[in-house]
């Protein structure tokens, strides 16, 4: 669905998980929402890809990666996830984003 919106909208940025890894729960085998031991793993290469490419503009995808961004007092604009019913929610965030020139 991310993809699909930002081919649409003609525009790559650089994505990163709040976990650099796709967690799948053991039972049901689908995608889950990272451990708290897991995000902490994952925030040292937060920091690291943000000062490496020099990012300046961060959007949070959802609330669990603005609360993550929150912690590393990093400042963001916040859409909604995809999942769950919000594809439309998600496409108008970042479409209104890139439209008014906060992200680029």
């Amino acid at each position: 669905m991310v993809w699909d919106t930002l081919t649409k909208l003609n525009f790559c940025p650089l994505l990163w998980n709040a976990f650099p890894y796709n967690p799948i729960d053991s039972n049901t085998k689908k995608n889950r929402k990272p451990t708290q031991a897991e995000i902490e793993i994952g925030k040292k290469y937060l920091k690291a890809i943000l000062q490496l490419y020099k990012i300046k503009n961060v959007v949070a995808v959802g609330n669990a990666a603005e609360d993550i961004l929150k912690q590393l007092k990093i400042s963001c604009y916040k859409v909604p996830h995809p999942s769950y019913g919000n594809k439309k929610k998600f496409n108008d965030g970042i479409k209104d984003l890139i439209t008014t020139g906060k992200i680029n």
